[in-house]
């Protein structure tokens, strides 16, 4: 469970996200760089519940340096209007970050989007390890196809670089059933 260099660590506690209107935070938790900044983590064994959009929202911009553990993590519930996903890395790699994450051991449920959703842009690099975790439940949203998803972004101004290991998932069947679980693209 060791991550470099003094890490943040977030362990044992139980996060809920808010609703929007209230003027707080509607994510359980987020975590985020910009500039040149370097940000080690480890997160684990947390209980996050019931957040109004994203569980857990990676935003790791500029020229940041990202490594990071995120496991043994109990997720429950979206509870807004939105695709709210468990695991929201949209923009988990942008701009010309460097991004090393592990997602390891997690259960995710309830979840209006994605249960996990892993995106790299312009000319970010991200190497990421998505290992035994359970994803128990379809997207309540049924146009959300794929339950996990992996993917650089394209068109002209995109050279992102994705390094991914994805094994041992269970992942529930995409919205309304019809669609496999996984999609990986560049």
């Amino acid at each position: 469970r060791e991550c470099r260099d003094d890490p943040l660590v977030a362990f044992g506690n139980t996060f809920t996200g808010v609703d929007t209107a209230s003027g707080e935070s509607d994510n359980a938790m987020s975590l985020g760089t910009s500039g040149t900044a370097t940000l080690n983590f480890n997160v684990h064994d947390n209980a996050l519940n019931n957040s109004y959009n994203s569980a857990v929202i990676f935003n790791f911009n500029d020229k940041s340096i990202v490594h990071g553990i995120f496991e043994d993590n109990q997720i429950v519930g979206s509870i807004g209007d939105a695709g709210g996903r468990g695991i929201d890395g949209a923009l988990v790699a942008d701009d010309n970050a460097n991004v090393r994450l592990r997602v390891d051991n997690n259960t995710i449920t309830g979840m209006r989007g994605e249960g996990m959703f892993f995106n790299a842009n312009n000319t970010a690099t991200l190497n990421i390890i998505v290992t035994n975790n359970n994803i128990t439940t379809s997207p309540i949203v049924t146009s959300t196809f794929e339950n996990l998803q992996v993917q650089a972004a394209s068109g002209a101004a995109n050279s992102a670089d994705i390094v991914a290991k994805i094994e041992n998932n269970t992942v529930a069947r995409g919205g309304d059933g019809g669609i496999a679980g996984f999609l990986a693209e560049a």
